[in-house]
């Protein structure tokens, strides 16, 4: 269905590793053509100059003219037909020259600066570019999750609360969506968007309402172009790790009844699908606690609506809170179920597929037993993701991801008719590799990421 690519060797050996597509209609594919797709924290030379932890880089690893050919000479030596990149900086200067003299067409969009106002821009954005000689561009659409706070609503049970309106409001992360089709044959097409979202680690309530707002201006815009038949792939850095709850909001492999209980967990099954519920609800109330940036910043506001609703103590209110937001999430999650889209992740069974030990953390924390149970922490999905996307010295992790859109059944969206599937995806190199220069960056990885890359079948779609 899908030939292997082209070795990568540069700046060091990365084999490609196939996915089995062996349940997929091959008649449906027939005619399928391969479309590599590349997802790249670039990170930005202005936070390059910035970080006290790259200390260990040369002065020249750490120079904006040996970086910026390093990472084009990367990006070049693995041809794809569409690239993401997130935190891109000097656009103008270098990457629209660069990327044009390889064949690409790009479009570029500056991310708001941290705070309540949205005019001020970051240096730095994402940036979409697609092989000029294989996809012309029909429609791009620029979405600001900042703007859509107040007219999100995505059930009537769970409308931002006024601290949900205060975390989504000091964040200005960007979506780019656009929608490709090919130069020879239109109905080969596929929509693309691409990525960056808010970063700080206590706001994972953010980041879940950031996906939904995704998802939404996803679905409106291919039901405006392709009456909802056009596949769609997502890449970014979504600042979530893969055992994180985001991965199981967005991807739902955390869902219950399709449990399956593995061989190391000796419970009955009753009981296991019982814990594994408590373990969703202490998940919950450990990771969507109001963080401390808000309380910080809107301390004064914080408790004037504490008095004018007759709440005794800070804690009072905290808990009360917390329940609220609770019971948003959980309506957020059922209503996103039934209406949005759900999300495969193309590296999903990397471990698997090489053979290699998941990384599943146990974490033991006295003040609660979720982290205690590495078998039941499992269940919430991505255990089988690459070790790592993002390697800097004290953190390695995966934040960066390339999915698929499925339907309800958890098969990929529109594959009987006009589908995608993943062939191969680019294996990550080794930390052991990467550690020999302390951590990355470095003089042959220029990123403190890694990029992510897949080759996929596009089938056409129907008339």
């Amino acid at each position: 269905m899908n030939s292997t690519p082209e070795p990568v060797t540069f700046p060091l050996h990365r084999k490609w590793i196939p996915i089995n597509n062996s349940h997929i209609d091959s008649e449906t594919f027939a005619d399928a053509i391969p479309v590599k797709v590349m997802s790249y924290n670039l990170l930005a030379q202005t936070l390059m100059n910035r970080r006290e932890k790259f200390k260990y880089l040369s002065k020249k690893g750490a120079s904006w003219k040996f970086r910026s050919k390093n990472l084009m000479a990367e990006i070049s030596s693995i041809p794809c037909d569409v690239i993401c990149l997130q935190e891109c900086d000097n656009y103008s200067e270098f990457w629209k020259n660069e990327l044009s003299k390889h064949g690409y067409e790009s479009i570029f969009t500056q991310q708001g600066k941290e705070g309540v106002n949205k005019n001020e821009l970051m240096p730095y954005g994402v940036c979409i570019a697609w092989n000029s000689s294989k996809f012309k561009l029909r429609q791009q659409r620029i979405v600001n999750l900042h703007d859509l706070v107040d007219a999100q609503n995505v059930t009537p049970e769970a409308p931002p609360t006024f601290i949900e309106e205060l975390e989504i409001q000091i964040q200005h992360n960007i979506v780019q969506m656009i929608a490709l089709e090919a130069v020879h044959d239109s109905r080969y097409c596929i929509m693309v968007t691409n990525t960056h979202l808010w970063w700080r680690w206590d706001h994972t309530y953010t980041r879940c309402r950031q996906v939904v707002m995704l998802l939404e201006q996803v679905v409106k815009m291919n039901k405006d172009l392709y009456n909802g038949a056009c596949p769609v792939v997502s890449c970014g850095d979504f600042n979530s790790q893969a055992q994180n709850p985001l991965y199981s909001f967005m991807t739902h492999e955390n869902r219950i009844p399709n449990l399956v209980q593995r061989e190391n967990v000796s419970l009955p099954e009753d009981e296991y699908v019982q814990r594994s519920a408590q373990v969703t609800e202490l998940m919950l109330r450990e990771k969507f606690a109001i963080p401390d940036l808000v309380m910080r910043n809107h301390h004064e506001k914080i408790k004037q609506v504490m008095s004018e609703c007759g709440y005794a103590t800070e804690h009072e209110f905290m808990q009360h809170f917390l329940e609220k937001r609770i019971s948003h999430l959980k309506a957020l999650m059922k209503q996103s179920t039934i209406e949005l889209p759900l999300l495969h992740s193309c590296y999903k069974d990397y471990t698997t597929l090489l053979g290699i030990q998941p990384k599943i953390k146990a974490r033991v924390d006295n003040e609660s037993t979720y982290w205690q149970d590495t078998d039941l922490q499992s269940l919430h999905g991505g255990e089988f993701e690459p070790h790592f996307t993002n390697f800097v010295d004290g953190f390695c992790e995966t934040l960066d991801y390339i999915f698929l859109y499925k339907n309800k059944e958890g098969v990929l969206s529109n594959q009987l008719e006009s589908g995608i599937v993943p062939c191969y995806i680019l294996e990550i190199p080794e930390k052991s590799l990467l550690a020999t220069h302390t951590a990355l960056p470095n003089e042959q990885f220029s990123s403190d990421h890694l990029s992510l890359v897949c080759q996929m079948a596009l089938a056409p779609i129907s008339n």
